[in-house]
């Protein structure tokens, strides 16, 4: 039951975006290209993924992003294959 999927974090603790790549820390508003946290991310899966989560600190899960899949499946798989696409480039 429910509508949302946590998703650990920790593989991508540490990665960083493609050569001359950043996103706007939200921390400091500073250039990043460096995964450092869920709210690091979030931020970079919405600025250059154009994929919205949330961060589990939100839910006292500090280490997961939240994962809403309340939608058709049609686009739920579009998320999903956003959220992997974006992963995925991280080295």
């Amino acid at each position: 039951q429910g509508y949302y999927s946590f998703i650990n974090i920790w593989p991508w603790i540490g990665k960083k975006l493609p050569e001359g790549e950043w996103f706007v820390d939200p921390i400091d508003g500073s250039q990043s290209n460096e995964i450092k946290s869920a709210a690091h991310l979030k931020s970079y899966l919405a600025q250059k993924i154009g994929l919205a989560v949330i961060h589990g600190s939100v839910f006292r899960q500090p280490d997961f992003i939240r994962f809403s899949y309340a939608n058709t499946p049609a686009y739920v798989q579009g998320a999903l294959e956003r959220l992997e696409f974006g992963v995925q480039r991280l080295r």
